[in-house]
């Protein structure tokens, strides 16, 4: 019998989406019916991007010819294992999606959270939201970018597997009204991204 390619063996082992979406417990006094209404449909939307994002990322990464199979082996290991090859979201209500715009440092975008309003904190998988700019080519590259580095022939261009990811979202997003009711109102601005924090900060509305 063949063996389990690793990334398969190896997400069979740990936690997916659950261990990856914070979010207030179901149980949770203070929500309304309508709040824990909008929990089940954004636990849906969130099933659907990590386990997608999750299929693109490592389909790019194994198109880059620059790792060898030692390298790709123990380089899958330590992403899944670690949850860096994944999303991560956080999601608030009320007081509490006010408290965590200003903990990200979004305390000017509060006014647009009222009564049972919830925010949707976004953030892309660890190597993506923090070496998007690095790379070399189409997408990757931009030497009138200062902040864009040419990584040469040797090293993982993080930046092609970012613009392979990033379009599961933002289709995650568009058929959201369709498939769970669910509108996304974005709070944070173009090219407004915190590589620690948040990549997409999203106010919820259905």
């Amino acid at each position: 019998m063949d063996e389990k390619p690793l990334k398969q063996e190896l997400s069979e082992q740990y936690p997916e989406h659950h261990m990856m979406f914070d979010a207030p417990e179901y149980s949770d006094k203070k929500l309304t019916d309508r709040q824990r209404d909008t929990m089940e449909k954004i636990d849906k939307f969130v099933d659907k991007v990590v386990k997608e994002s999750r299929l693109v990322f490592h389909a790019a990464l194994d198109e880059q010819p620059v790792l060898s199979p030692p390298f790709r082996e123990e380089l899958v290991r330590h992403l899944v294992v670690n949850q860096l090859d994944m999303p991560s979201f956080k999601l608030r209500f009320g007081d509490d999606a006010q408290k965590m715009l200003r903990e990200v440092g979004l305390d000017g975008r509060i006014n647009q959270v009222a009564g049972e309003s919830g925010v949707l904190l976004i953030q892309l998988p660890k190597p993506l939201a923090q070496f998007w700019r690095k790379g070399k080519g189409q997408f990757k590259f931009n030497k009138d970018d200062p902040e864009s580095v040419d990584l040469g022939e040797d090293i993982i261009p993080w930046g092609t597997i970012y613009q392979k990811v990033l379009p599961v979202v933002w289709e995650a997003r568009d058929k959201s009204p369709e498939e769970t009711g669910l509108y996304f109102q974005r709070i944070n601005k173009v090219a407004e991204h915190d590589p620690e924090q948040y990549y997409y900060v999203w106010l919820l509305d259905g």
